[in-house]
């Protein structure tokens, strides 16, 4: 767990929990099936590394606009969870190429009033309909499901 301060994490092997209270914190989740949580969006790095990762917004009202950050500043996220509670997540085509290795998926879990903006125009997705419990899109070699609670507004 992280301070309200910068903050340095990196995780080890296995599947670690990263918990960042604020700031412009760097987070590093190793190998293994991480978890970064976050409890706002002030960040300076984070990169979820290998297996299958997960962004946790576990403040309330907060806005992840992966449109208005840099490329280098957010990779290696397969799930983002917006579990908080009321939180939205903004993305378009560059940011999924930049989040998911070629042939992965990025998963958005969520619940009642929280939020999703996704344009995905120029990537060939395809509206695959809903498969056990997720909007889900495809494209040649990438996947976005969003978990059916989700207020979701999305761009083809």
């Amino acid at each position: 767990m992280g301070s309200a301060g910068v903050d340095v994490m990196v995780g080890g092997a296995g599947a670690d929990t990263l918990r960042s209270e604020g700031g412009a914190d760097v987070l590093y989740g190793g190998s293994g099936n991480d978890r970064i949580e976050l409890v706002d969006v002030d960040f300076a790095r984070i990169d979820g590394g290998s297996g299958e990762d997960t962004l946790r917004l576990v403040g309330d009202a907060m806005i992840l606009d992966l449109t208005a950050i840099a490329d280098t500043k957010l990779r290696g996220i397969e799930i983002i969870d917006l579990v908080g509670g009321g939180n939205t997540v903004i993305l378009e085509l560059r940011d999924l190429l930049r989040l998911c290795a070629p042939g992965r998926e990025l998963t958005i879990e969520g619940q009642d009033g929280d939020f999703a903006e996704v344009d995905l125009s120029g990537g060939a997705f395809v509206d695959a309909g809903v498969i056990e419990g997720y909007a889900t899109y495809e494209s040649p070699g990438l996947r976005l499901r969003v978990a059916e609670a989700v207020d979701l507004t999305v761009t083809l």
